[in-house]
């Protein structure tokens, strides 16, 4: 729903949430030995309590069993996207940030230069800014991130196998 009303930072967040929790479930719950039901092997601290899993850590799990193979790319992007989303203000300011101090030089290497000209420097550094500093999310991207981790859910749906029950 979050990608049909256009809320496409939304998207990308529950994205990157769906797959920390597919991760997680598929490396800390198994079935027992007859099928019959699900077991959690969550890992524990010292004391005996269940321990925070980092999403690093889920991540580099997934790939060391062969799940992410060929979607590395698309795992990190869908992270970021996601991150992107949680926390948009501090990223929207650091993007902002390194938008004027692009600015900045081109005026300062441009300052005898036409409009014209400053146009076409903007038009080639534009494209860049917008790739490493993002300050949205686009439809499009959602839309890929969306893909994306509807992909990795089936993998990881295909790859759960349940035991045979003994008769």
């Amino acid at each position: 729903m979050a990608f049909d009303a256009e809320v496409h930072e939304g998207t990308a967040l529950l994205c990157r949430a769906s797959l920390e929790a597919a991760f997680l479930d598929f490396l800390t719950l198994d079935w027992d030995a007859t099928g019959s039901s699900v077991v959690s092997k969550e890992p524990l601290t010292l004391a005996g309590e269940v321990r925070r899993i980092e999403y690093w850590e889920l991540q580099d799990a997934m790939e060391k069993k062969g799940m992410l193979a060929g979607m590395e790319e698309a795992v990190k992007r869908i992270r970021f996207d996601g991150n992107f989303g949680a926390h948009i203000v501090p990223f929207q300011r650091k993007a902002y940030s390194a938008w004027f101090a692009e600015i900045y030089k081109i005026e300062a290497k441009l300052r005898d230069r036409t409009v014209e000209e400053k146009l076409i420097e903007y038009g080639e550094i534009g494209p860049k800014l917008a790739k490493d500093f993002p300050t949205w999310i686009s439809r499009d991207r959602s839309l890929e991130d969306l893909q994306d981790t509807a992909s990795l859910f089936v993998r990881i749906a295909q790859a759960i196998v349940r035991p045979v029950s003994p008769l």
